[in-house]
C-alpha cells in the first residue's frame, strides 16, 4: 500500500503504508539511521537505553588501583571509598583498556570520611585533567568526561 495525493494522513492510513509488520510488500521491515552521513546506527534501542543516567554500587578500591567504569553508558554515578586511609588512584583513573564512547561523563563521589580517593591531574593518554587535584570524602564528587580525540578525562565540575 502507498499513500496517495489528497489522501488523508491518519494513523490507519499511515501504519498500513509504512509501519505493516503482516505485509511485506513495500514496507520497510528494517531502517538504518545515518550519523552524520556516515556510518548507520545499528542497534537504536541500546543507544537509547545507554544515555539513561546509571548508578553503581559502591567501589572499593586499593592504592594506585583505578575506577570501574562502562565504555558505553552516557552517563555514569560511581561510588568510591579506599580500602583503608587516604590513597591515590592511578594517573590513568579509569585505566587505559576502555574503549569509552566519546563524551561519556562519569561522576565519582566518595562514600567515606576516613577510607578517601584523591585523584591528581595527569596530562597523559587515559590521564585527567583537573582543575586541580582533588579527594573525595563523603558526599565529595568529580564529573568527568572522555575526548576521544584528546584521549583524556576532562573535569566538567565538583562539589566540595
Amino acid at each position: 500500500m502507498s499513500v496517495s495525493d489528497g489522501q488523508p494522513v491518519n494513523a490507519a492510513v499511515t501504519n498500513a503504508a509504512y509501519i505493516s509488520r503482516t505485509v511485506d510488500s513495500g514496507t520497510v521491515a528494517k531502517v538504518d539511521l545515518q550519523d552524520s552521513g556516515s556510518a548507520d546506527v545499528i542497534d537504536l534501542q541500546n543507544t537509547i537505553n545507554n544515555l539513561k543516567t546509571q548508578s553503581y554500587a559502591e567501589q572499593v578500591i586499593s592504592a594506585s588501583g583505578t575506577i570501574s567504569s562502562d565504555d558505553n553508558q552516557y552517563h555514569q554515578i560511581r561510588r568510591v571509598k579506599s580500602d583503608g586511609g587516604v590513597i591515590t588512584l592511578s594517573t590513568t583513573p579509569f585505566g587505559t583498556g576502555g574503549t569509552w564512547l566519546d563524551g561519556i561523563v562519569i561522576e565519582v563521589m566518595g562514600t567515606d570520611n576516613t577510607d578517601k580517593i584523591s585523584v591528581t591531574f595527569n596530562d597523559i593518554d587515559n590521564g585527567a585533567i583537573l582543575n586541580g587535584d582533588i579527594t573525595l570524602e563523603r558526599f565529595r564528587s568529580i564529573k568527568l568526561r572522555w575526548d576521544s580525540v584528546l584521549l583524556r578525562w576532562i573535569e566538567l565540575g565538583r562539589n566540595l
